[in-house]
């Protein structure tokens, strides 16, 4: 979600914030991952790089610890309101009082770094596509 429209210095369209709610399951054990973070966008004709940094819960057997996050991506449109989105993030778990770099999760230490491959779709009615984007992506 970017809070800054057209018409606001270039700088603040550029923020943005995501929030995301992940489960990992290993044999009985379910660890929950809730984080927001606040995303950086960048644009370069039909590909739009951003990094991120946040923080959130991570849950696991009725436990709660604090999670820091940091990512770095892309969209690449296909269309004004579609794009494939690669991810790399990697995230830290604070864990009995120390953040560590992996997560104890069902006696099993899990390195902690996401790849990912999305897609995403704008939403047509209530954010309409940027209108550089639309000339960037209109026929030549």
């Amino acid at each position: 979600m970017r809070p800054f429209p057209f018409g606001h210095p270039r700088i603040l369209r550029m923020l943005g914030t995501e929030f995301e709610a992940d489960a990992l399951r290993y044999s009985n054990t379910t660890l929950g991952l809730f984080t927001g973070n606040a995303v950086f966008h960048g644009s370069i004709g039909k590909v739009e790089p951003y990094f991120l940094l946040g923080g959130g819960v991570a849950r696991q057997s009725g436990e709660s610890d604090r999670m820091g996050n940091a990512g770095l991506g892309a969209k690449v449109f296909l269309s004004p309101r579609i794009s494939l989105r690669p991810d790399i993030r990697l995230m830290s778990v604070e864990y009995q009082g120390n953040f560590l770099s992996r997560i104890h999760f069902g006696g099993v230490s899990l390195v902690t770094m996401r790849l990912s491959v999305g897609i995403a779709l704008l939403a047509a009615v209530l954010f309409p596509a940027p209108q550089e984007m639309r000339q960037a992506l209109a026929p030549k």
